[in-house]
């Protein structure tokens, strides 16, 4: 198996990843901590591609931004098809 990821590079907080969807989208939504840690809280975790560099030639060539945009571009070209498999309409992209 082989790891597939930015890697350190592409790597963000959830609170660098919150404030670039907020600038993308202009939406905001109310971010709070919760003291308490869940079972399936993952402190944090970063791929590492080595194995992958070594048996061919990709590497990672979006940055975090560029790849948020990405996902909310095709998330407002496909906004019906995804309110449908959530099974409500409404959100807004």
């Amino acid at each position: 198996m082989i790891n597939v990821g930015g890697g350190a590079g592409c790597s963000l907080s959830l609170c660098e990843t919150s404030t670039l969807c907020q600038q993308i989208t202009g939406n905001s939504v109310p971010i709070g901590a919760d003291p308490q840690t869940r079972v399936g809280d993952v402190p944090i975790y970063i791929s590492d591609c080595c194995e992958l560099a070594r048996r061919s030639d990709w590497a990672p060539c979006h940055g975090p931004r560029q790849i948020l945009e990405d996902i909310h571009a095709w998330l407002c070209d496909n906004e019906r098809a995804v309110e449908s498999a959530l099974g409500h309409a409404g959100a807004r992209l």
